[in-house]
């Protein structure tokens, strides 16, 4: 049995090193460039303390800050109802909103964004029906205020599907005991209710404002004369007129310690606490009073128009006559993506391939990390645990900046070649594989395994031949998660292409910024396809599997009882 220690011991320290080398190296540099004055190359915090005394960047980290708490606070407080009464009661049309609500959430931030100028932007769709029609130039969404909105918009999907999960999981045991006592609905809501899921509550607040404040294409493309610490540490980074990288690397170890501090007083006010509770039957949906019924299908309403209105004005747009800004409703034409044909074979192929690769890196140390991890194989399975999923409190730009500034010299240089960017997707959503796996593994009794290896089975072979098709489930979702992350991902990518490994949300975002309005639109579908639908042939197999199994069950029944 020494042999098998050892070989998940080698995967502990190759989970570990890949991390290091990869994400806490890069960081580490980046600490140290950040206190290296441009002028003189010695010691200075001056890197830091000009984002606290220049309003140039000053302004930038507070946007970031009130945009980020703003936009957080509106997703719970429109999300938090939502959410309860689709899992507390009898919503008409809840399945078709639970459909629905995916395409945005798959959808790319900065293509959500753009899709907002479309129909709101000076040369929008509803800003022309205004102009034409009533004589008035409405409100535009660009500016503080419109960043806020795009934001609410773009992430208050994945607040929902976090919460109604966390509802889901509520034993309802423990509110009819609070109603047997007396306490009314609102009572219960928030002496009961609240409390059970507040470590999800958390979680998700923590997860939208890091998501806010991390971003680089909604603020890039509606933030105009609004900077945020994103947009201003990527000017400094890119700037032909002599901007100073050192000042960008202090700016980005700020947006580091800003989701770290958030992380760490989330953790300690968690572990505070126990909100472990034994869900022995789920909710039982109930019938809704008419005012209640009013109020949720006026907000259902709204998010499901929300939720499809962007994506079907990219597609119009896209098969839209247009010049430049100018677009010219009513006339079909296919031009756009005869005119962006010249440079989407390589940037298809190039985000195709990028994302495969680290998916297969990510899936099969993933896998290993996740066994070693469950199955409690030797020591430190906690500090291997730990380190592997803080990938995901680094803001995507941390990331970028780090690589690009370490891996430019020897003795290791990625920076231009696609495995700068193939290593900065898996080190990014490995965090996510490695759940994925672990939550599946969980189901799975050990002693199957154990039954291989005791039949003279190697552990390697073991995991290929048994654990790899026990926890397919968790794979294919593991591999899908890192597929369309890495595939939609702008942030990490915005730093680290080269002329020769542009993707598709790059190509996009050039397009989009040079108010190139038809051809980014047809870039946009382009991607939207890239990553729903393999999603869409995954859900397709899964219910055939299940359809297959529900019709052999009967048949086995029916044999056994003729038998």
């Amino acid at each position: 049995m020494e042999q098998y220690k050892i070989f998940w011991t080698v995967i502990k320290i190759v989970a570990v090193l890949f991390i290091f080398i990869f994400l806490f190296y890069p960081i580490l540099n980046m600490v140290k460039i950040s206190f290296i004055d441009p002028d003189t190359g010695k010691f200075t915090f001056k890197n830091y303390t000009v984002y606290f005394t220049s309003k140039y960047y000053s302004q930038a980290l507070m946007n970031s800050l009130t945009i980020g708490m703003i936009s957080t606070v509106l997703i719970m407080l429109l999300t938090l109802p939502l959410a309860y009464y689709l899992t507390h009661y009898r919503v008409p049309g809840a399945s078709i909103f639970n459909t629905v609500i995916w395409i945005p959430y798959l959808m790319p931030a900065f293509i959500g964004a753009y899709s907002w100028i479309l129909l709101f932007g000076r040369m929008g769709l509803i800003t022309k029906f205004f102009i034409k029609h009533l004589g008035v130039r409405p409100w535009t969404i660009r500016g503080y205020w419109g960043m806020v909105i795009v934001f609410v918009l773009s992430y208050f999907p994945l607040a929902y599907i976090l919460l109604k999960g966390a509802f889901e999981t509520i034993d309802p045991d423990i509110e009819e005991a609070a109603a047997t006592m007396g306490a009314g609905k609102v009572r219960r809501f928030f002496t009961v209710i609240l409390p059970a899921i507040t470590p999800a509550l958390l979680n998700t607040t923590l997860m939208i404002f890091i998501l806010v404040i991390d971003s680089f294409g909604i603020p890039a493309i509606i933030g105009f004369e609004t900077p945020m610490l994103t947009t201003r540490v990527f000017g400094e980074f890119t700037s032909e007129m002599g901007g100073i990288p050192s000042r960008a690397n202090s700016g980005a170890i700020i947006l580091l310690l800003i989701s770290i501090s958030i992380l760490l007083v989330q953790r300690f006010y968690i572990q505070r606490k126990s909100y472990a509770m034994a869900v022995v039957r789920r909710i039982t949906p109930e019938e809704m009073g008419k005012v209640q019924k009013t109020f949720v299908l006026i907000l259902l309403s709204f998010f499901l128009a929300v939720s499809i209105i962007p994506t079907a004005g990219i597609v119009l747009v896209s098969f839209t006559k247009s010049v430049g800004p100018v677009l010219k409703f009513g006339h079909f034409s296919l031009q756009n993506y005869r005119d962006i044909m010249y440079a989407i074979p390589d940037a298809l192929k190039n985000s195709y391939y990028f994302a495969a690769v680290a998916m297969v890196i990510d899936v099969i140390l993933g896998l290993f990390v996740a066994y070693v991890i469950v199955r409690n194989f030797g020591r430190f399975n906690a500090f291997v645990d730990a380190v592997t999923m803080i990938p995901l409190s680094i803001p995507g730009i941390v990331v970028g900046i780090g690589m690009i500034m370490t891996f430019n010299t020897p003795p290791l240089v990625l920076t231009g070649t696609p495995y700068i960017l193939i290593l900065a997707y898996a080190v990014r959503r490995l965090p996510y594989a490695i759940r994925s796996i672990s939550s599946v593994l969980h189901q799975i009794d050990p002693h199957i395994e154990e039954a291989a290896i005791t039949l003279g089975e190697k552990p390697g072979k073991t995991m290929m031949k048994v654990v790899t098709r026990l926890v397919a489930p968790g794979v294919i979702s593991a591999a899908l998660l890192s597929w369309t992350l890495s595939v939609a991902d702008l942030t990490t990518t915005i730093f680290l292409y080269g002329p020769f490994t542009r993707t598709l949300t790059v190509l996009g975002y050039g397009e989009m910024i040079g108010d190139s309005f038809g051809t980014a639109s047809a870039v946009a579908v382009i991607l939207l396809v890239s990553i729903i639908l393999p999603i869409g042939i995954f859900n397709t197999l899964v219910r055939k599997k299940k359809r297959k199994v529900s019709e052999h069950i009967p048949s086995s029944v029916e044999t056994a009882e003729a038998g």
